[in-house]
């Protein structure tokens, strides 16, 4: 997975859309990690918008946990009724002027490695309509995501 530093510009997605997204939680063992306490009722709340997160696009493959010293980390996070596979998908959330993306293995992070994202970030968690609901789908339009709902190569008549 790339390294992207918290609330900078992504690419991950194509140039184009990085003017608009900002990147949090995509780590590296190399890099410094913020880490601190985590609200249940947030980390609760960030599973259940992981659990059904609208995806842009589909990645195939898994991306293993730098931080875990000998297993690579788990394929997937059990969180009470919720089960989040980590390291295949991605969380967009509207955050205002911008669309905040995380990977997956924020809850991981989060969970066993007390990555202590910024505050920025839960105020977009909590802000956020129920995923792939049209008031969803409003929101990402106007935080300036109108290029993530198109479908790539369709034009418009």
């Amino acid at each position: 997975m790339a390294y992207y530093k918290d609330l900078g510009e992504i690419n991950y997605f194509g140039n184009s859309a990085a003017k608009v997204l900002r990147a949090v939680g995509w780590l590296s063992a190399g890099e410094e990690v913020p880490r601190g306490p985590t609200e249940i009722a947030d980390f609760r709340l960030l599973c259940e918008h992981l659990a059904n997160a609208w995806q842009r696009s589909i990645f195939l493959g898994w991306h293993e946990c730098e931080f875990c010293t000998f297993s690579g980390g788990p394929s997937s996070t059990q969180y009470e009724d919720i089960t989040i596979p980590i390291g295949t998908r991605n969380l967009f959330l509207p955050a205002g002027d911008c669309i905040i993306v995380a990977p997956s293995t924020i809850a991981h992070y989060i969970d066993a490695h007390q990555y202590a994202p910024p505050q920025k970030f839960w105020e977009a968690l909590r802000t956020c309509p129920t995923q792939r609901s049209m008031a969803y789908k409003r929101a990402l339009l106007e935080a300036g995501g109108r290029h993530l709902l198109e479908r790539p190569g369709r034009k418009e008549v």
